[in-house]
């Protein structure tokens, strides 16, 4: 019998966990503080039988239970993380505060014949020229937010889809769900995506009201302008706006105003231009704003060094701020590689039959344990984990040496 009295967690960790009790019956809510415990506070391999041993429940009781935790029990991961976004809007972000949501994704390496939803797939860290790599391809959304013991905004996972490979939803479609479940749960809030290069499709081409998209340009990708004025003719109005051409092209040509942003912790000497118009192939005809961004310190004189797109094409937020927006995402701080811990074995022992749920639930706890609950918890109580951490340093417990850190960079998982 696992009681509330026998879980091995302390008042403040209790505290945060309580605040996530309406997503599970209570016996499940019980398994799941004594894995968080365990999750945290095991050095070695995070399995679920290490959970356990971690936890210090190891023969006091039944292992099945924990695995059902994962492959059976009633709870979903999304409720999870929109209790941690309602969380953080409430408690971290102004009221009435924009939400700016970071998508970037993550490989998760991963070994067996057995592990559900592995394939070969991109893996930037990877060596040589193929970057390639086998695990499982995770989308993550996170919110942005900005500390007061830090200086660049923090990116907190609150969502994240497993790819399932090859005619499938693609990860700009699993962006896209995750930006209308917010949405869903946010009404009124109006939501910032902001993504790389790899996550532009002509499935944005009917976001939701009160939802904006960014990302990185490509080179290649050529633009229009705006949406030509009605002839008064017979037929179909035209859609399509003038060609403007590639980024290089448009700069050839654009007015650029010189600025000073603070990106990545430092003051930065740059030129931006902004245009207004179309990216037909992605966003058909909705107007998109075209920021491009000019290093005045580099020597090579390109005439640009990065162009973004947005469909945010309000006045409120100006051409500096989208930049900095972006740069939010592409910091070191955060990631997709960032966010996914190793646990490559998690479920990994759950009955054949149950694969298919546990796998991708437990690659979910993990995530968010080590990325959320347990920072916010072991920030007031970093001495509570002393003697389980003496073989293993701060980093790898999810807090630093002062105990302070509230969203840290958990071990790099390989990035997306």
């Amino acid at each position: 019998m696992l009681s509330v009295a026998t879980l091995p967690v302390p008042a403040s960790l209790m505290a945060v966990l309580s605040l996530f009790s309406a997503c599970f019956t209570a016996p499940t809510f019980r398994t799941f503080c004594a894995l968080v415990a365990g999750l945290a506070a095991q050095t070695g391999r995070r399995t679920i039988c290490g959970m356990i041993v971690g936890a210090g429940l190891s023969g006091l009781v039944r292992h099945e239970r924990f695995h059902r935790f994962f492959s059976a029990a009633k709870w979903c991961p999304d409720e999870l993380g929109l209790t941690m976004a309602r969380l953080v809007i409430d408690h971290l972000l102004p009221p009435g505060a924009e939400i700016v949501v970071l998508i970037d994704d993550t490989l998760l390496k991963r070994w067996g014949k057995k592990i559900f939803g592995v394939f070969w797939t991109h893996d930037g860290a990877a060596q040589g020229t193929a970057k390639l790599g086998r695990g499982n391809r995770w989308v993550v959304a996170a919110i942005a937010v900005c500390l007061p013991f830090t200086t660049v905004p923090v990116g907190i996972p609150v969502l994240c889809r497993l790819w399932r490979g090859k005619d499938t939803a693609t990860p700009t479609e699993l962006a896209k769900d995750m930006a209308q479940v917010l949405h869903a749960a946010f009404p009124g809030v109006r939501i910032h995506c902001v993504g790389d290069a790899a996550y532009h499709s002509p499935v944005l081409k009917d976001l939701p009201d009160g939802v904006s998209w960014m990302c990185r340009l490509p080179k290649n990708a050529v633009l229009q302008g705006p949406t030509p004025p009605r002839t008064g003719r017979r037929g179909a109005p035209r859609k399509r706006g003038d060609r403007l051409g590639t980024c290089a092209e448009i700069a050839a040509t654009a007015a650029f105003a010189a600025h000073r942003l603070t990106v990545y912790g430092q003051t930065a000497a740059v030129s931006i231009a902004q245009v207004t118009g179309q990216w037909y192939t992605v966003f058909k005809a909705t107007p998109v704003r075209i920021i491009l961004v000019r290093d005045d310190s580099a020597r090579d004189r390109l005439p640009c060094h990065l162009g973004l797109v947005t469909t945010d094409t309000s006045a409120s937020t100006a051409a500096a701020g989208m930049v900095v927006r972006y740069a939010t995402l592409e910091h070191p701080g955060f990631g997709g590689d960032s966010i996914l811990p190793r646990c490559s074995c998690l479920g990994g022992r759950c009955l054949p039959r149950y694969r298919r749920l546990a796998e991708p639930r437990s690659d979910h706890f993990s995530a968010f344990v080590l990325s959320n609950i347990c920072p916010a918890a072991l920030s007031s109580c970093p001495g509570w984990l002393a003697g389980s951490a003496r073989q293993a340093p701060a980093g790898d417990l999810g807090v630093s040496s002062s105990g302070t850190r509230f969203a840290p960079r958990v071990p790099r998982a390989g990035p997306g």
